[in-house]
């Protein structure tokens, strides 16, 4: 087997994983996920362990409408993928989006362990108000940062 179909075999979790994600599919998006899988804020923040934890940290997040994740860039070598994501959601304050690089570890055919870090959160603010009417997210005022999927400043304001 030549390097190219492993990278191949190792992507297709991790892809399929980021279809069902963006279909809102919990049964499909968890069948690219190992029954004791590990799930992670970046670095070593364990934020669920094993399926029925994973499945309930996307339950409600799949209900969000505008829930989509569009893959920016992705990098496999051996059994890691690593993709470079930007997150479109529904937050507290807003629809907004946030840059995630995500680090997939793929073991006999499905996601065993994953990595998230995230960027700041930004909000999209409405096109027709000025940029420094967008007050930034509660949780970017507090200092904190979300962990994956409660991932927002402004857009308008940085582009």
């Amino acid at each position: 087997m030549d390097a190219s179909s492993n990278d191949t075999e190792t992507e297709l979790p991790v892809q399929k994983q980021l279809e069902a994600y963006n279909a809102r599919d919990i049964d499909d998006f968890m069948l690219w996920w190992a029954d004791d899988c590990q799930y992670y804020e970046f670095l070593s923040r364990l934020l669920a362990s094993g399926a029925a934890e994973i499945r309930e940290r996307h339950v409600a997040r799949f209900k969000e409408p505008n829930l989509h994740g569009t893959l920016v860039k992705r990098i496999a070598v051996a059994n890691v993928v690593v993709d470079q994501e930007t997150v479109t959601r529904t937050f507290p304050d807003g629809p907004g989006e946030v840059d995630v690089v995500a680090i997939y570890e793929v073991e006999n055919g499905k996601i065993a362990k994953a990595w998230f870090k995230m960027g700041p959160p930004r909000l999209l603010c409405d096109r027709g108000r000025d940029a420094h009417h967008c007050a930034p997210p509660a949780q970017n005022r507090t200092g904190g940062i979300p962990a994956y999927g409660s991932h927002l400043g402004c857009l308008t304001a940085n582009r």
